[in-house]
């Protein structure tokens, strides 16, 4: 049933995208080979839908002092943003810094 649970919340927010307004942007991270792509949903609570390496993530976003904090369900993958930079932590890795490639 877990493994279930990520792809169903993935089609719930992909069934929002016709409702809620979304922006899509573009990262570069340093230390990726391939860029990381990112859809924003501004759904409550907001949620972001992370593509990278053949894997695509659902994180909500979570409490932050400054800029957006996004956490998976298990809170070991972090995306968090600020202006034009990021640091992204998946699977608990070390944070990888991240900069705006393109924004739609």
């Amino acid at each position: 049933m877990k493994r279930l649970m990520p792809f169903a919340l993935i089609l719930a927010v992909g069934a929002c995208a016709a409702k809620y307004e979304t922006t899509e942007v573009t990262y570069e991270c340093i230390g990726m080979e391939a860029p990381l792509h990112v859809t924003f949903f501004k759904v409550d609570p907001p949620r972001a839908i992370l593509t990278f390496a053949q894997r695509e993530l659902d994180l909500v976003q979570g409490v932050s002092g400054s800029g957006a904090r996004y956490v998976d369900q298990t809170g070991t993958t972090i995306f968090w943003i600020k202006g034009d930079k990021a640091a992204f932590s998946p699977d608990g890795d070390s944070p990888l810094t991240c900069v705006t490639l393109d924004q739609t």
